[in-house]
């Protein structure tokens, strides 16, 4: 949890990485991080690849 401060309130922000098709359908909404690399890598591929099978 990140904390910043707006004003005199304190705002709570959750970093989160998002990943969508080319048509702006939502496939992964809480993807890894993009410095994890490799493992981003394979969560992208597992998903891609979920969704081919699907349709």
């Amino acid at each position: 949890m990140l904390y910043r401060r707006s004003g005199n309130e304190k705002v709570l922000g959750l970093p989160r990485y998002l990943l969508f098709n080319e048509s702006g359908t939502l496939l992964l909404d809480n993807a890894d991080r993009p410095s994890s690399g490799e493992k981003l890598f394979k969560q992208i591929k597992n998903k891609l690849a979920a969704v081919s099978i699907n349709h």
